[in-house]
């Protein structure tokens, strides 16, 4: 809907864009009665509930029959606009902008809420990642119930007020096309639920367009004890090509349960390994044309638990590395910084992939983990549970646990801290905090021989350049990989070097056409490390230019190049 902007303020006519925070002084009637210097006609009477206001376009004291008159809601900051009300509405949801059509006297009244909810309403918010490798989708919609409307902004964040206590499925959908469905969203009176949300763009947009449904045997609000046996389907109109099973986290990995071109399966927990109290189940599936559901629900754990003469011991050991990929991976499952100049972004940018993958040694006497995120060391966010039934083996045979974090709020540059707390029946024994910054993409361009060059010496320097250098710490350490092939006939050339050029020791043969290219490169650096008395710890950064597929095979943005050798031979 396309509405023009004028209103008279302080004696000055403003078009096209609002000059003041008062454009209008809502809760009185926007008209003029008849004998009063008005004519006949019909009155709009905008009311407004909570801290918003309402621009009202065109603003007339008496409307013609079949008017249409623009609505914009204004909500003011830390509050949101929770629903319109009235007669004559286009569109009786919580969308901005509205239209009336003045078919009698009208009243609308435009109800706000703030972050921390209001009577009769409730908070649905989050993130929406591409896929599950972190990076955001901006400009996507949302829908929940086909009313309530709202949209991502840059930070891929959305938040949307509905009615308390009423269930009706969530969708999302992207601006390049693809959907995601989050099933049965109900939220309690003032309370509020928060979605990290994966979606994929459609394979195919005449296939089916219909996101697929879970059934699962489990109720919302269970309490669960003991060995459970969970019965989880995926049921839709195309194929369904994955299926993840999920326990108390919104964590990539570990997961409880996956079946790979399979729409049902069954996984059996042992539930005394998860930590008392209220938890979640989370099921995500995605379908044959890429359009995912995800299912949410709370459970309650309730078991008397193992044994514990008392509360687990400290971590022994402790690793934390962030990775960055120069190019989008598409996983299907999801302040101060001491040297170097970062990118202010924060959020994965859209030409990358960054996960941060925790791995620790098990403490003694703990049932499994809790882990926290924190960007501040102050706050902290619960990540996901690690349960000791997900413990794993290296090849040593050392036991250990793992936990892959894919959060959009992850970003290059941006200090990120992780708690890893151990738990048993007794209670929580101590954390061990480990911290780690993400690196940006490499953006490596290649320069020389440019592509498509003729005549090129036999003994050739080969440049290139690393764009966002500056980007990165003064500490890092580069490596790239370079190749060279003689297209005809096909032979090739590797090197391994920590420079931005590379020099042949071999003549190249003349009036042959070769390709070359950066198919790989790493940045990496040690964030920190050490010990404390009792725990090693140890952060590592990695960004990676190019990794054989299925990771990501751009190697150079720009590459690879072909030239041909000269003909003249000394």
């Amino acid at each position: 809907m396309r509405i023009k902007y004028p209103i008279w303020i302080a004696g000055k006519l403003a078009k096209g864009r609002i000059v003041h925070a008062q454009v209008f002084v809502v809760d009185r009637p926007v008209y003029r009665r008849a004998g009063a210097g008005g004519t006949g006609g019909y009155r709009l009477t905008i009311k407004v509930e909570g801290d918003g206001e309402v621009f009202v376009d065109p603003q007339k004291n008496l409307y013609a029959p079949n008017d249409v008159v623009g609505l914009i809601a204004l909500p003011k900051a830390g509050y949101a606009l929770a629903a319109w009300s009235g007669g004559g509405l286009d569109d009786k949801g919580n969308g901005l902008e509205q239209e009336v059509v003045m078919t009698g006297d009208i009243t609308v009244t435009a109800k706000f809420v703030s972050e921390s909810g209001a009577p009769g309403f409730g908070i649905v918010k989050g993130f929406v990642s591409d896929a599950q490798d972190g990076r955001v989708v901006a400009g996507a919609q949302i829908s929940w119930n086909g009313i309530y409307t709202a949209s991502t902004g840059e930070d891929g964040y959305f938040y949307l007020p509905i009615p308390a206590g009423q269930t009706a499925d969530l969708f999302v959908e992207r601006p390049d096309g693809g959907r995601t469905r989050v099933q049965d969203v109900v939220v309690k009176d003032g309370a509020a639920r928060t979605f990290a949300i994966p979606t994929r763009p459609w394979f195919n947009p005449n296939w089916p367009l219909d996101p697929p449904t879970i059934k699962l045997n489990i109720e919302e609000g269970e309490i669960l004890s003991g060995i459970v046996d969970f019965e989880v389907e995926a049921v839709g109109e195309t194929e369904i090509q994955v299926l993840y099973f999920y326990i108390g986290g919104d964590q990539r990995q570990p997961r409880e349960g996956t079946w790979l071109e399979a729409n049902k399966g069954t996984v059996t927990i042992d539930t005394s390994w998860l930590p008392n109290g209220e938890t979640y189940i989370r099921v995500l599936a995605y379908d044959s044309n890429d359009l995912a559901v995800l299912y949410v629900i709370p459970v309650t754990i309730f078991n008397s638990g193992h044994w514990a003469p008392e509360l687990p011991k400290l971590i022994p050991k402790v690793t934390v590395t962030a990775n960055t990929f120069a190019e989008p991976v598409g996983f299907y499952s999801f302040p101060g910084l001491p040297s170097g100049e970062f990118a202010t972004v924060q959020a994965v940018p859209e030409d990358c992939t960054l996960y941060v993958q925790l791995r620790w040694l098990p403490a003694e006497r703990a049932d499994g983990y809790r882990v926290y995120r924190s960007f501040d060391a102050v706050n902290y966010a619960p990540v996901g549970t690690v349960a000791g039934y997900n413990m794993l083996k290296d090849e040593d045979d050392t036991p250990y646990f793992q936990l892959t974090d894919h959060s959009t709020q992850l970003a290059p540059g941006r200090r990120t801290f992780y708690k890893v707390v151990p738990y048993n029946t007794v209670g929580d024994g101590p954390d061990a905090t480990v911290e780690v910054t993400p690196l940006p993409p490499m953006e490596v361009y290649l320069v020389s021989p440019a592509n498509g060059a003729v005549g090129v010496s036999l003994k050739p320097k080969f440049t290139w350049e690393l764009r966002n250098a500056h980007e990165f710490p003064a500490d890092t350490e580069f490596q790239y990989l370079f190749e060279l092939r003689l297209l005809a006939p096909a032979q090739s050339l590797t090197a391994v070097t920590s420079e931005l050029e590379y020099e042949l020791d071999i003549e190249l043969a003349p009036a042959c056409p070769y390709q070359w290219n950066i198919v790989n490169s790493v940045a990496a650096r040690l964030c920190s490390g050490g010990a404390t008395p009792y725990t090693v710890w140890r952060s590592e950064a990695w960004s990676w230019g190019g990794l054989e597929y299925p990771y990501t095979d751009t190697g150079s943005r720009n590459g690879a190049f072909i030239f041909t050798t000269t003909d003249e031979v000394e």
